[in-house]
């Protein structure tokens, strides 16, 4: 595993220890941003300002107001639900006759457009995404979800009025 994936020092007597400044730098920048530390976590990790729990928050809100941690979050949440599925996917076309690549990217859109509107734009609890009476549709998916299309492109639908709706 250590090939693949980074360990850390392991003291193996079962006791929790704190990560060292820079650790705790590259765990902040790889969770948040999927990346390494900037240069402003690395200079804190140096003076040792880092270890600092307040500085260490400062610096995470200053990280998720980045657009890379909307892009991490966004990678994150495909990956966790498989959205790249909807690539490939071929279900059957006696069930499914309107079925085809298009239909699946505009279902993979639509989930990451929802999310990013519950977590970033409206800043909501991420338990939300389970509930929220809201998706958004193109006209073809609309109409494949048995909604009225509202217009060209991806728009948002109110879904309050669907109660076997909602949510992820």
């Amino acid at each position: 595993p250590r090939f693949i994936y980074m360990i850390e020092n392991q003291r193996g007597d079962g006791k929790a220890w704190p990560v060292g400044p820079y650790e705790l730098a590259s765990r902040l920048s790889y969770i948040i941003w999927g990346g390494p530390p900037d240069r402003q976590l690395t200079n804190l990790a140096a003076d040792g300002r880092l270890t600092d729990p307040q500085v260490v928050a400062q610096q995470a809100r200053r990280m998720l107001r980045d657009r890379r941690a909307i892009s991490r979050s966004t990678q994150f949440l495909s990956q966790w639900l498989q959205l790249a599925r909807l690539d490939s996917l071929k279900p059957s076309k006696e069930r499914f006759p309107d079925w085809d690549a298009q239909l699946g990217s505009d279902m993979k859109a639509e989930t990451i457009a929802f999310f990013r509107e519950v977590a970033w734009h409206q800043r909501r609890p991420l338990s939300d995404i389970f509930r929220a009476q809201f998706t958004f549709a193109t006209p073809r998916l609309a109409r494949h979800y048995g909604l009225q299309p509202q217009g060209p492109g991806m728009q948002k639908y109110d879904l309050s009025q669907v109660p076997s709706r909602g949510g992820i």
